[in-house]
């Protein structure tokens, strides 16, 4: 802490401790051994793509767009079929609420 001028007069001759912080991010060596393999991995696919001969690159691609496609399609109906088991059991939990369960008791 510094101040522009010392409140206490006696010790005005003393130095002030500097504290230097490092601007560059700390950094986990796992993460940036992860971004390397990744980094590798995605070199040696993009070596062999160019390696492929012109149609056999356009095969590819339509494989992966036909692999991107299915995936798409296939997390889309997880997300239907977990919303529709939603919506059903909500209106169970509502007719069983106001039909089955007794909304007052009579003696």
């Amino acid at each position: 802490m510094t101040f522009s001028e010392n409140p206490d007069k006696d010790n005005a001759t003393e130095p002030i401790e500097v504290i230097e912080i490092d601007p560059q991010p700390i950094t986990s060596d796992n993460s940036s051994t992860a971004y390397q393999e990744i980094t590798k991995t995605a070199n040696q696919i993009q070596n062999w793509y160019d390696r492929l001969p012109s149609i056999a690159k356009i095969g590819v691609t339509v494989g992966a767009i036909f692999l991107v496609f299915s995936l798409l399609t296939t997390v889309l109906k997880l997300v239907a079929t977990l919303l529709s088991v939603l919506i059903l059991g909500g209106i169970v939990l509502v007719l069983f609420r106001f039909l089955i369960s007794p909304t007052s008791k009579e003696t």
